[in-house]
């Protein structure tokens, strides 16, 4: 129970430190920075499953790394593009 209830505080805090982040993000980065932060939560619970896929959840996590990448990319090319 305990386990629990720490497991929600530390997902209720990294909510507000996201919101927080995204505040501050100009609105055409909103959506990836959303979806960074939704790939990196896939990530972590792909990483702490135990459940025995046959190698299937550490292609997901391969999978999910590569698709943060492109996320990374997305967000560094539109801090390039000059502002009108």
């Amino acid at each position: 129970m305990r386990t629990l209830a720490m497991t929600s505080f530390a997902l209720a805090a990294a909510s507000l430190l996201a919101g927080a982040s995204l505040a501050q993000t100009p609105k055409n980065q909103v959506a990836l920075r959303q979806a960074l932060n939704e790939l990196q939560d896939a990530r972590h619970q792909l990483q702490t499953d135990t459940s025995d896929t046959e190698g299937h959840r550490e292609k997901a996590v391969g999978l999910v790394e590569a698709a943060m990448n492109e996320v990374r990319a997305g967000l560094a090319h539109d801090n390039t593009k000059p502002k009108k």
